[in-house]
């Protein structure tokens, strides 16, 4: 036979009644929890896809980074004559990637976003920023087109098509973006 201690078997006891206690009262007050948040939890399950745009966007803002440390040095070494238009495509490319930028921070600012009709409201300005980005990304492109001609360098020749190439990425992504950007249904649209 085997003998106990009783006051290990007290202790096993004790420690049972507490985890029942916690179950019992624990457990719902957990789930309680959980469905007053659920809905939001629910309603990031659908925006999946951020995740991807948010990489998506930081890889164009790396690759645009890039292109703009050559296009600064491509300034510096040219003519006088050159420098202007140079100078007016730089400018021009700048405000577009503010709208980007812009774009960018409004998707960390809707996945931030508490409260799901807080969260439409900024999708709302989400989409209206990337409708007016995606006007601002075709009209640098074809500003860079336009330009192709009065390239003469090879090297500008080289940064206008890597430019029009990451601007018709972002384009691709802007475009999606659009797409996805859809007010859930239980929200009314505020004026």
């Amino acid at each position: 036979m085997v003998d106990y201690q009783p006051s290990l078997v007290g202790n096993a006891r004790e420690e049972l009644t507490r985890f029942q206690a916690i179950f019992r009262f624990g457990l719902p007050a957990l789930l309680f929890a959980g469905a007053l948040h659920g809905s939001s939890v629910a309603w990031s399950a659908v925006r999946a896809g951020d995740a991807t745009f948010v990489y998506e966007l930081e890889a164009h803002t790396n690759a645009m980074v890039s292109l703009e440390k050559e296009f600064i040095s491509s300034i510096d070494s040219a003519s006088d004559q050159e420098r202007f238009n140079l100078y007016w495509t730089y400018n021009q490319l700048t405000g577009t990637w503010l709208q980007v930028d812009l774009l960018e921070r409004l998707l960390a600012a809707s996945i931030d976003a508490a409260p799901i009709c807080d969260e439409e409201e900024i999708r709302t300005m989400l989409r209206d920023q990337a409708q007016f980005t995606r006007a601002e990304l075709d009209q640098a492109v074809t500003d860079l087109e336009h330009h192709v001609a009065a390239i003469k360098r090879y090297d500008y020749q080289r940064l206008n098509d890597a430019f029009r190439s990451l601007l018709s990425s972002v384009r691709a992504t802007v475009d999606r973006m659009i797409v996805d950007q859809r007010p859930p249904a239980h929200c009314s649209i505020r004026p």
